[in-house]
């Protein structure tokens, strides 16, 4: 639906003063992180949007941004709602504890997407790949002890890659 595709894109460009637009917004780090294109939301980014979620207003942008990519998948139309679904499976296990249940009305939505099938011109299983990750998704959005201890394990690599990253050999 391009009516749904511009609804997400017009919360930047109009909600927002030029500068905030153009300085790496989360909204529009989100926007681009859930694209059409064929690359994968980079790590550090992902980060970005997860620390902006914290703050209610960048929250509540970033999740209409996410609903209305996951809102649009086809068999057609597969990349956005991927895409949102790494970004959202990343919120839930480093970003704020309501997003599991901000995400409760998507399970339909993430349910249809493991039934996806694709395997691109070089032989790729998408429809494995976006089952797999839909699956987990869903595991997460049961708010049990998975999502808490898969939250657990975010805070710890995170804890370990600052660690090295300050780590001094002299």
């Amino acid at each position: 639906n391009p009516f749904l595709s511009s609804v997400s894109f017009s919360w930047c460009t109009v909600a927002l003063p030029r500068s905030d637009r153009e300085s790496g917004c989360p909204c529009r780090m989100t926007e681009e992180a859930t694209n059409g294109d064929a690359s994968l939301p980079n790590a550090k980014t992902m980060s970005l949007i997860a620390r902006e979620a914290f703050e209610i207003d960048e929250y509540l942008r970033i999740s209409d941004i996410l609903h209305t990519r996951l809102a649009t998948f086809d068999r057609r139309q597969w990349r956005e709602p991927y895409k949102a679904l790494l970004l959202l499976e990343h919120l839930l296990t480093h970003g704020p504890r309501s997003v599991a249940l901000e995400f409760q009305k998507d399970r339909d939505v993430i349910r249809q997407m493991a039934t996806f099938q694709h395997i691109d011109e070089r032989g790729f299983n998408w429809g494995l790949t976006v089952k797999g990750k839909s699956e987990r998704v869903l595991k997460l959005l049961e708010r049990g002890p998975f999502l808490e201890e898969e939250r657990e394990r975010a805070r710890k690599v995170a804890r370990e890659i600052k660690g090295f990253g300050s780590f001094n050999l002299s």
